[in-house]
């Protein structure tokens, strides 16, 4: 958004009031779109980035992307290849404000996730897991270490015993 809109007005002005983004499943972004997104959009609230295929295995497009999106309330988030530990600090560390979290996909809530979750997320109210693997002590240990945290929804999501985060199927949340 570069240049003066249809009526001479600078674009800058329309970018900075962006506080809504989602980029749908169908869509892949890279990392270098994702973070030319994010570089021109800094007031973003709400983001849902919902295929993360076409970023680096390692998540580094994803991080340096969030570093820009410091006043994120809502984020939802696709599954990856990468670990989710990881980027859960990175989320934690780059968004201050977010108090909503969505994980859309094939995400194990087990002893890696819960911990990253109570250490950097603890100022979340809302967490929304869709097609997750979940332990339940994990979530219990999640619901006591986020004290603000007042709900967690689950959609399509298995319950499994989980020892050092191996899975046995239990059936249906």
């Amino acid at each position: 958004m570069k240049g003066n809109d249809a009526y001479g007005n600078p674009l800058e002005s329309w970018r900075q009031s962006i506080s809504k983004i989602v980029i749908p499943f169908d869509l892949v972004v890279s990392d270098n779109s994702l973070l030319f997104i994010a570089t021109r959009t800094p007031g973003v609230e709400s983001l849902s980035v919902l295929n993360l295929d076409g970023l680096t295995k390692e998540g580094f497009g994803f991080a340096r992307a969030m570093c820009y999106w410091k006043n994120i309330t809502h984020l939802a988030v696709g599954y990856h290849q990468w670990g989710w530990n990881v980027s859960i600090e990175v989320i934690g560390k780059s968004c201050p404000q977010l108090r909503t979290l969505e994980f859309h996909g094939n995400l194990f809530v087990g002893w890696r996730v819960a911990p990253a979750i109570a250490k950097y997320l603890r100022k979340l109210t809302t967490l929304r897991l869709q097609g997750a693997a979940i332990v339940k002590e994990a979530v219990e240990y999640i619901f006591r270490e986020c004290p603000e945290l007042e709900v967690i929804h689950f959609s399509d999501c298995r319950a499994v015993y989980g020892i050092n985060d191996g899975l046995i199927l239990d059936g249906r949340i």
